[in-house]
């Protein structure tokens, strides 16, 4: 799976440090950014917002925006338990506007602090969220097929996977599959991508027999797709060759495994 966090906390901080280009801290902090010492640019971005705030209040949305972007350097530290409150005071301040695009970056913030807490391991919290998010989302569009509601599925689906809870993980990923088919297509990018979770959950379970033609229905929808070069193309044909190899059949993996090979060669250049 992409991890839209980490590019996310990567482009919160770019656009962070543009801001500083126009004052003299620039070189000082960008070179200790870059050596991994976020510690100037936390102080600047603390001192935005303490500006922000005087000039603001606490409850606009550019002090939201401030506190999100100190969020964003605790995030790339790892340190979730900072990072944590700061994206919840952002969001509780953006869903509050009265301004339509302020409470969809408030849905938005909501996806990436999910992620984040997924990949510190708390699963549980990141479910809740997911969960929250799709009922929000199911509401917003009536219950009708979308995108967002289809990622909610799917993301709710890898919260509990991650619990051990495949059966519940499954019936999500069927959910977003049906939706992403029909908004996307059956060649859709997200519709391979879908597959190759499902199957991964089979996979896990030793179940091939039902892995397999989703994983074939994935390589199909990947040489179909706009993109069929897309990294993520690379864990379909490595799911392949794990299935290929975990039932006696040695050349189809070595085929699956040059196949990823290729794909990532193509990035490799």
């Amino acid at each position: 799976m992409h991890n839209q966090l980490g590019r996310w906390v990567t482009n919160s901080i770019s656009r962070w440090c543009a801001v500083l280009k126009r004052t003299s801290l620039r070189q000082t902090v960008l070179h200790a950014a870059r050596r991994g010492d976020y510690a100037p640019l936390l102080q600047s971005a603390e001192m935005a917002l303490n500006k922000t705030l005087w000039h603001y209040g606490a409850d606009h949305p550019e002090t939201a925006r401030k506190i999100v972007a100190l969020a964003a350097i605790y995030a790339i530290q790892k340190e979730a338990a900072n990072a944590e409150p700061l994206y919840r005071r952002a969001i509780s301040i953006l869903s509050h506007s009265p301004d339509e695009t302020d409470r969809a970056e408030a849905m938005t913030l909501l996806e990436q602090l999910a992620e984040m807490l997924q990949h510190s391991n708390e699963p549980i919290a990141a479910q809740k969220i997911h969960a929250d998010l799709l009922a929000r989302f199911v509401a917003l569009y009536n219950d009708q097929p979308h995108a967002d509601i289809a990622r909610a599925y799917d993301n709710l689906a890898l919260s509990l996977k991650a619990q051990g809870m495949n059966a519940a993980a499954k019936e999500n990923h069927c959910n977003a599959l049906l939706i992403w088919e029909a908004v996307c297509g059956p060649g859709s990018p997200e519709v391979a991508r879908c597959l190759t979770h499902l199957a991964s959950l089979y996979l896990s379970e030793h179940r091939y027999e039902e892995a397999e033609p989703l994983l074939l229905r994935a390589v199909a929808a990947w040489k179909s797709s706009p993109n069929p070069h897309d990294l993520y193309a690379i864990i379909t044909l490595s799911c392949c060759g794990d299935l290929y190899r975990s039932t006696g059949r040695g050349a189809e993996a070595r085929n699956a495994e040059d196949a990823a090979k290729a794909v990532l060669a193509r990035y490799a250049k």
